[in-house]
């Protein structure tokens, strides 16, 4: 499978009296396959420096670092949604044929 780094990051932070740890940076963090890939998200926090973590109000024990949806995220969700899309149009393809580009289809007769 190969080897992959992920950034080493724990916070602390506090929700009405009660100190939460996490160690999420983001949601649908992706695998690092380059050490100095993790190491660059990793260097954005450096270890003793105060930043913001967004929390879940119904449940503060969960958090986040970079709230929302990570950029490019949307452009990978394509692929899946395209191989789906086909894999319905083709069973539709199979039980209603449509007359083949170039072919000459009969007309009707039309009665005056």
């Amino acid at each position: 499978m190969g080897c992959w780094w992920a950034p080493n990051i724990e916070y602390e932070y506090e929700v009405n009296g009660q100190t939460h740890r996490s160690t999420t940076i983001r949601y649908f963090m992706p695998a690092y396959y380059q050490q100095a890939e993790a190491r660059a998200v990793q260097a954005e926090y450096p270890q003793g420096t105060q930043t913001k973590a967004a929390y879940d109000p119904a449940n503060p024990g969960r958090s986040v670092l970079e709230p929302g949806v990570p950029s490019g995220l949307w452009a990978r969700a394509i692929i899946p949604v395209f191989l789906w899309s086909l894999c319905a149009w083709v069973p539709y393809g199979v039980r209603n044929p449509q007359p083949e580009m170039g072919r000459s289809v009969p007309e009707e007769a039309s009665f005056d």
